[in-house]
């Protein structure tokens, strides 16, 4: 049961790293609601099935099910050829940093009068998604560029 519960962790930590249930479902087979029930600890006949497991951890870069798997079976995960190219990460942190500040500019706006309508919230609600979107993209080149072993 505890290599179930360190998979389902995995899980969790995966479906986070890939931007949440929706975003994990878009990149797999897998449903939302069915996320909920892979990573939940009391749901313990519901593991995630293999081939979604290693999309997702592609997706995020993170390789959460993989270093959980060696984890148990007793192994250090070391990547063979650790990407050392940090140009991507420098074009997306431009990226970034032009977005997110054309998103405060926006935010600022709509702050003008005090307060936050509806409308005004449904529009930033638009423009917050790719700036997430970007930020958690970032996040996984960042994650791919770094070489880490797990203890």
């Amino acid at each position: 049961m505890q290599n179930i519960l360190k998979i389902k962790a995995a899980t969790r930590d995966a479906i986070a790293a890939s931007g949440g249930s929706n975003r994990a479902a878009s990149v797999t087979r897998g449903t939302a609601s069915r996320f909920s029930e892979y990573g939940s600890p009391t749901c313990l006949e519901r593991v995630i099935p293999l081939d979604i497991a290693v999309a997702l951890d592609l997706e995020s870069g993170a390789h959460t099910h993989l270093r959980a798997m060696a984890d148990i079976a007793g192994f250090d995960l070391v990547p063979r050829n650790p990407s050392t190219d940090v140009g991507n990460i420098k074009h997306q942190v431009s990226d970034a940093v032009r977005g997110f500040g054309n998103l405060l500019a926006d935010v600022n706006t709509a702050l003008e009068d005090g307060r936050i309508d509806h409308v005004e919230a449904a529009k930033l609600e638009k423009l917050f998604q790719p700036e997430i979107e970007r930020l958690q993209s970032m996040f996984a080149s960042v994650r791919k560029a770094t070489i880490k072993a797990v203890a």
